[in-house]
């Protein structure tokens, strides 16, 4: 058994994952399955000496990972649970992976480990249908049990998934979907994660072959004039662009994502532009189809070359807005020189 952040010195925080390691596996052996093996003991911190700090890691039959995170405990939070002493403690840890031991056990660790079967086999498949996308392939990397204390005494299965596959940018990434609730959750999300890979690894292979990192529309390119050189800002687009809000990507394709106050107020989102608290006569949205943008609204982000294709009103709470669709220009770009090149419209 291995123990993460326990020495061998004899320390109080030391001695307090020691006392709950024996206190478990006591409980494990009196479970009456031996198959049922504990990993690893930390916590959060190196100083508190609380139950709801702790983290344990198991392993039940079929090999099946299993991470019991007592933080942090809804009743504690709310005040209702307030553990205090060191064997309380103790024995509170205890209780409450054991609890969810014991879920699993009356669930069946057999049906468990069917179901990992299930999700590795699904995984599998496609993986097996894209692993040409130029090099990547979506592959399952770890799958386990992950319990929570306010999903305690519930019966209830939680899994955590760990995948590799392509992010919106087009690059190699990892996701973490935590709190997969149930079984068809669980396929849900595999399946879903797969066929999203598909469709990422196959605008991969198409702007691979125009030699371009990936595609930007108008708008955004708009956008990042007003930040000054877009050539010099496509470069290492991704890291520049993280955390921000107004520029936004889809599936390799960079799109403006952005709010502009003023009178009225804007927000762009890819081809949808919405004016809040605006309202246009009935023949004016019918004859704004097909008409630049420009000629509608006043906004230094648009161009004539931007086309109107569906126009209409939307209520929100207590007001209304008009809701705009366009057509822009998109254009290929390489990330590492910054090269903007071949437009081509597209919906």
């Amino acid at each position: 058994m291995t123990y993460q952040r326990i020495s061998d010195s004899v320390g109080t925080h030391d001695r307090f994952l020691r006392a709950i390691s024996a206190s478990l596996d006591a409980a494990l052996e009196n479970l009456g399955d031996p198959a049922v093996r504990l990993v690893s003991i930390r916590s959060h911190s190196d100083f508190l000496l609380v139950y709801d700090d702790v983290v344990v890691k198991l392993v039940l039959p079929g090999g099946i990972p299993m991470t019991v995170d007592c933080w942090s405990d809804l009743e504690a939070e709310l005040g209702l649970n307030i553990v205090e002493g060191f064997d309380e403690n103790v024995a509170a840890a205890t209780a409450m992976v054991m609890d969810f031991v014991e879920d699993c056990y009356e669930y069946g660790f057999d049906k468990i480990a069917a179901l990992f079967e299930d999700a590795r086999r699904i995984a599998s498949v496609h993986s097996a249908k894209d692993s040409s996308g130029n090099g990547h392939s979506f592959s399952l990397d770890a799958l386990e049990l992950s319990f929570r204390p306010f999903w305690r005494n519930n019966g209830m299965l939680i899994f955590k998934a760990e995948y590799s596959s392509l992010n919106e940018w087009l690059r190699a990434a990892s996701f973490t979907e935590e709190e997969i609730y149930d079984k068809q959750k669980l396929r849900k999300v595999l399946r879903e994660a797969g066929d999203e890979f598909a469709k990422r690894a196959a605008a991969k292979r198409r702007l691979s072959a125009y030699g371009a990192t990936g595609e930007i529309d108008l708008l955004a390119i708009n956008l990042l004039k007003q930040k000054g050189d877009p050539q010099d800002q496509l470069r290492d687009l991704p890291k520049k662009y993280s955390w921000a809000g107004d520029i936004g990507v889809r599936c390799g394709r960079v799109i403006a994502r952005t709010t502009i106050c003023g009178s009225p107020t804007l927000s762009i989102d890819g081809n949808e532009i919405r004016v809040y608290c605006t309202e246009l006569p009935e023949a004016g949205l019918v004859n704004a189809h097909d008409k630049p943008i420009t000629d509608i609204v006043d906004c230094p982000l648009f161009s004539p070359e931007m086309i109107i294709v569906d126009a209409r009103h939307e209520r929100r709470n207590d007001s209304t807005d008009v809701l705009f669709e366009i057509r822009q220009p998109r254009y290929f770009y390489c990330g590492s020189s910054g090269l903007i090149w071949e437009p081509h419209t597209v919906g």
